[in-house]
């Protein structure tokens, strides 16, 4: 939290714009009273003998301005206040702590935790050093780092989510390392224990993990010969769920997966892998549930718009991602439809040319597979509230 600041200018600025307007109004009030003094009716005053004497203008004169006078003092102290309370109010107004810190800064308040850096660029190693390198020899500390690999393995899929090839923008290609090791052997306070890699997102091709281990095993060898050896690997996510059939497929091939990353990766003594397969676990556990706001008929095809849209559950709009549906209060002849959402938007399609039982105003329909990728990513765009979760054991 920042201190409280007073600014010298702000204070001088404002000061000098209250002591303008209080002599400004006392001068306008001080000549509107020495007149009145001059035109207004006599005034008499009794004297201790009982005889009554007139107030000469010139007194009543010199009795507005002993006012004036004796008043002015307490209007500079009066400019001061306000001067002194508006440099506070400007000062915090433009002084408010920064609550979304950037990568680089967030991950220097980490060295207070010993907490692992993730360097994600070889641009970012200069960073690292100007920044956490500074920041722990400051500290008297040694910062563990890992460095995000991009290690040019094809994840055959959409290629919005494809993440491990040169093309793509995240983490250190391999004609880079030489230049990273030079680098790193300059920092004598961070230390790197880890190698991160994350090839891409909804793998289904569980080949991609055998060719990702096997480069795995190939870079770790080329740091090792450098003089590197790493406690930790992080093979990222991307395990694949199935959207077309959640029912008879509700749980991710886990067991293939890990047995190709069992036969594959050669890991060292004393090292620990890890996994970053949420959508695998979760994606089957959710249901986004809407409702039909009416059916309209055109003489190609029927659209069925529901009340939920893109902002809901995005994937279908930014991937063309395909999600199962169904319409769960209805048990009539099956239709086609082109299922979208209500928003002036054309990418606001869930999906075209699904076949589901006929539906009307007010049905409901179940689009499965919902649990990743889903509430995490809606947004209130066009003013749409956030739709409601709830949580069941039961259905």
């Amino acid at each position: 939290m920042k201190k409280l600041k007073i600014f010298p200018k702000t204070f001088l600025y404002t000061f000098a714009l209250m002591l303008f307007i209080t002599a400004l109004a006392f001068g306008l009030t001080y000549l509107f009273a020495i007149q009145r003094a001059a035109d207004d009716a006599p005034i008499y005053m009794t004297i201790s003998d009982g005889t009554t004497r007139e107030i000469s203008t010139a007194l009543k004169q010199s009795a507005v301005t002993s006012i004036i006078a004796n008043a002015f003092p307490l209007s500079l102290l009066c400019c001061v206040f306000v001067s002194l309370v508006f440099s506070i109010l400007y000062s915090k107004a433009f002084t408010i702590p920064i609550k979304r810190i950037s990568s680089v800064t967030e991950r220097m308040a980490r060295l207070e935790k010993s907490a692992v850096s993730d360097v994600r660029s070889r641009d970012e190693i200069g960073v690292l050093s100007e920044n956490i390198n500074e920041l722990a020899k400051q500290k008297g500390v040694v910062a563990d780092i890992a460095i995000r690999i991009n290690p040019n393995v094809d994840a055959h899929t959409h290629h919005y989510i494809t993440t491990g090839l040169e093309e793509n923008k995240f983490g250190i290609s391999q004609w880079q390392f030489q230049e990273v090791v030079d680098a790193l052997k300059g920092l004598h306070n961070v230390r790197l224990i880890s190698l991160h890699f994350h090839v891409g997102s909804q793998i289904t091709d569980l080949n991609v993990f055998e060719a990702l281990c096997l480069k795995v095993n190939e870079i770790q060898d080329w740091f090792k010969a450098q003089g590197f050896t790493f406690e930790h690997v992080d093979l990222g996510g991307g395990l694949g769920i199935d959207y077309v059939y959640p029912n008879e497929n509700p749980i991710a091939n886990f067991a293939d997966y890990f047995a190709i990353v069992n036969k594959n990766l050669k890991v060292e003594k004393g090292q620990k892998v890890h996994f970053e397969i949420g959508r695998a676990i979760v994606g089957q556990c959710g249901n986004l549930i809407t409702k039909v706001v009416y059916v309209k008929h055109g003489q190609k095809k029927s659209f069925a718009i529901v009340d939920a849209g893109m902002t809901d559950l995005i994937r279908p709009a930014l991937y063309q991602a395909y999600h199962k549906i169904e319409n769960i209060t209805s048990t009539r002849e099956d239709r086609a439809y082109d299922v979208v959402g209500p928003i002036c938007e054309s990418s606001d399609c869930f999906a075209k040319n699904v076949a589901m039982a006929e539906a009307k105003r007010g049905d409901l329909f179940a689009i499965r597979s919902a649990g990743a990728y889903s509430e995490i990513m809606a947004s209130q765009y066009n003013l749409r509230k956030l739709p409601e979760h709830y949580y069941s054991d039961e259905l």
